[in-house]
């Protein structure tokens, strides 16, 4: 009778068990913040922690990473495969057989009362993790109606002279900006856990349906003249993944879901950052302007049918391999979503012409 052999399911269970030591063997020097551990990637000449990161916590997701730079990802197996640079599946299987400590001869009994707690305690931890998120989105969105419309506050003062985009004309209805908000004084926790306190710029970030549920903060300077010296001066929350600012509507004013009641479609303009958004915004009224956040969830954005056309602003600072490999990567991502859900929506790349992106463009830098 042949050992019974032990499947990748169950190596994965005793990888997540022992996560902690894992990460710690795989990327030496990271450190643990919150739920994650952060590190220089293995595989790159990485210079700065913070674009790799691993999900430690317990719950939906555990195991998964990613390389933000470079937009590699997966999930915990896949991690042992990418830091120890395997040439295969099966090259990780063994590695990860002796590393755990179990071998052919596991009792398949063991395995699977493992495998129903475990189900069982990450169904409850999902549970809890969904709820705190619910709340987190209502916290998100509570916040950003408490905050001041933005005409004639300060974060005005950053948009005419810190990003230099004097063109905006708040009496034309297509420029009112309502997506952003202005709070006069909002805590800045850098990394090393110090916290100051500065104006910030509230930014909504809205689901396919247009519920608000993360916020973008762009921590200023005092009077408007800059962005806050401090690390990182943006910054989102809580998850955002698919969610984005909505800066301009496009011709006829209306909202992405009364245009698609309507049968009516609009170019879309997405670029990573709002103040981008906005640029294009003043160049272009009549189409619709989006800013994801990030580049990488350039690629997670609401497909919506009054879509007609995306088009993807690409930054002239993404020269290094990484970030070419992860904005090929939206568009990939992208055009594999557009075709699953059978749309017709064409995706054109658009750079800037001067400077690094549409703000530089803008201002002629």
């Amino acid at each position: 009778m042949s050992e019974p052999r032990v499947k990748m399911a169950d190596i994965k269970i005793r990888l997540l068990e022992r996560i902690g030591d894992l990460v710690k063997y795989l990327a030496k020097g990271g450190k643990f913040k919150g739920d994650y551990y952060l590190a220089l990637n293995p595989r790159r000449h990485d210079k700065h922690i913070g674009s790799f990161w691993v999900k430690v916590a317990k719950g939906q997701g555990q195991g998964a990473w990613k390389d933000g730079a470079t937009g590699d990802s997966g999930d915990i197996v896949d991690l042992c495969g990418y830091c120890l640079r395997h040439k295969n599946r099966q090259e990780t299987y063994a590695w990860a057989l002796a590393w755990t400590g179990l071998d052919r001869n596991v009792d398949p009994k063991e395995l699977e009362h493992r495998r129903k707690d475990r189900d069982r305690d990450e169904a409850a931890i999902d549970a809890k993790a969904e709820a705190e998120l619910r709340k987190s989105r209502k916290r998100a969105f509570a916040w950003w109606l408490r905050a001041q419309p933005l005409r004639g506050t300060i974060g005005e003062v950053y948009i005419r002279e810190g990003r230099g985009l004097v063109g905006l004309d708040w009496n034309n209805p297509l420029h009112r900006l309502g997506a952003l908000r202005f709070l006069p004084e909002a805590d800045h926790t850098d990394e090393d856990g110090v916290v100051t306190t500065w104006p910030i710029i509230l930014a909504a970030m809205c689901d396919g349906a247009g519920k608000v549920g993360a916020v973008h903060r762009t921590f200023i300077m005092p009077d408007g003249s800059d962005k806050a010296p401090v690390k990182p001066p943006r910054k989102i929350w809580p998850k955002f993944s698919g969610y984005s600012i909505r800066i301009g509507r496009g011709a006829g004013g209306l909202t992405p879901e009364e245009r698609c009641r309507r049968g009516e479609k609009l170019p879309l303009v997405l670029t990573e950052g709002w103040d981008d958004s906005v640029a294009n915004l003043i160049s272009l009224p009549d189409f619709m302007h989006w800013a994801a956040g990030t580049q990488g969830n350039m690629a997670e954005i609401p497909l919506l049918p009054c879509i007609s056309e995306l088009i993807l602003c690409r930054d002239n600072d993404w020269t290094k391999d990484q970030a070419v490999r992860g904005f090929e990567k939206v568009k990939r991502v992208l055009g594999s979503r557009i075709k699953a859900a059978g749309l017709e929506i064409p995706v054109k790349v658009a750079g800037a012409f001067v400077g690094k992106d549409s703000n530089d463009q803008y201002r002629g830098a």
